[in-house]
C-alpha cells in the first residue's frame, strides 16, 4: 500500500468547470505549469534508497542536501548515483561504493580536496563534476613557468604555499565533465597516460 502522505487520487471537484482543467492542459499541451516539482524530505530520500537496493540506482538531485546520507554508502552493489543541484561539500565515505560507475556530482559544493575519495572507485566510467567550486589545481597544461627573475625569498615564500592538487582519477574513466568551474587549465592528471580510456571530456 502507498503510505497515505504520497497517496496520489484522483479528487472530483464540486465544481464542474475545474473538474476537466487537467484534462483539458494535457490535450493543449499545456501542463508545464501544473507538473508537480521533485519531492523532497527524509522520507523520500528513504523510500529511494530502499528502492535502490534493488536498482541499484539511486537519484538524490535537488533534495537541498549539504552531506551524502550515510545510507547510501551501505548500498555496496550500487552502480548509478546521481547527486546534482545540492549543496553537497564532501562526499564523505564514497569510496565504500566499489561497484559504482556512474557518478554526477553536477552542481554542489565540492572542491579540489573533496574529490579525493573518487580516486578508489576502480570501476567508475562516467564522471560529472560540472558547476563546482574547482580551481587552482596547479601544474595544469597551459600553465605558465616559474618566472626565473623572481626574487629567491619571495620562491621562498610560494613553496610553502600548498596548492591543493586535481587528484588521479580512476583509469576506468571513459566520460569526464568540468565544465563550469574556475580552473585555469586542463589538470595533469586528466592528461595522465593512465587515462587511456578517456573517450569524451
Amino acid at each position: 500500500k502507498i503510505p497515505q502522505p504520497y497517496r496520489t487520487t484522483e479528487h472530483t471537484s464540486e465544481t464542474p468547470s475545474t473538474s476537466n482543467a487537467p484534462k483539458e492542459d494535457a490535450e493543449m499541451g499545456n501542463v508545464g505549469s501544473s507538473q508537480p516539482k521533485n519531492k523532497t524530505g527524509k522520507k523520500v530520500v528513504t523510500q529511494k534508497i530502499e528502492t535502490a537496493q534493488k536498482t541499484n540506482v539511486l537519484s538524490l538531485t535537488e533534495h537541498s542536501l549539504e552531506e551524502i546520507p550515510e545510507h547510501v554508502f551501505k548500498l555496496s552493489s550500487l552502480r548509478t548515483l546521481d547527486l546534482s543541484k545540492n549543496k553537497i561539500q564532501s562526499l564523505g565515505n564514497i569510496s565504500q561504493l566499489s561497484q559504482l560507475k556512474s557518478l554526477n556530482c553536477d552542481d554542489n559544493r565540492l572542491n579540489i580536496v573533496a574529490l579525493e575519495p573518487i580516486s578508489k572507485l576502480s570501476k567508475l566510467q562516467t564522471l560529472s563534476l560540472g558547476k563546482n567550486r574547482l580551481h587552482g589545481t596547479g601544474g595544469g597544461m597551459g600553465d605558465k613557468k616559474p618566472n626565473q627573475q623572481q626574487p629567491h625569498k619571495q620562491q621562498t615564500q610560494n613553496a610553502n604555499v600548498a596548492t591543493p592538487s586535481f587528484p588521479y582519477l580512476p583509469e576506468t574513466i571513459k566520460q569526464l565533465k568540468i565544465h563550469g568551474n574556475a580552473l585555469p587549465s586542463i589538470p595533469r592528471q586528466i592528461c595522465s597516460v593512465k587515462l587511456c580510456r578517456l573517450e569524451k571530456l
